[in-house]
């Protein structure tokens, strides 16, 4: 007995695969990439954004402190120019007021 091997021919069937062509892809990946780097750059923005806010109000708030401080100095400065002090110095000092010798200069 003899067996003979009968080969059936294979048909050509392919699944049918959904391809996009090359301009499609390269579309998806740029607006891919343009929405990661958009993402990006908002977070980046928004939070350097609010440390710029934090330091502004930071030199603010020390602004008005000194500005607090410089009306107090002037405050006494004024004081510590006045005539009756300077007078009352002199006088514990054991000096005389001589008007002859006194001069006035204006300005500051």
């Amino acid at each position: 007995m003899t067996q003979i091997a009968v080969t059936m021919p294979k048909s050509k069937t392919r699944k049918k695969t959904m391809s996009f062509p090359l301009v499609y892809k390269g579309v998806f990946i740029f607006t891919a990439f343009a929405i990661a780097v958009w993402l990006f750059s908002t977070l980046f923005l928004r939070s350097y954004n609010i440390n710029l806010s934090m330091q502004q109000q930071q030199i603010a708030s020390k602004i008005s402190a000194l500005q607090v401080e410089n009306d107090a100095i002037r405050v006494e400065i004024q004081s510590l120019n006045s005539r009756e002090r300077v007078t009352n110095i002199a006088s514990d000092a054991g000096l005389e007021v001589n008007q002859n010798n006194i001069v006035t200069v204006d300005g500051q």
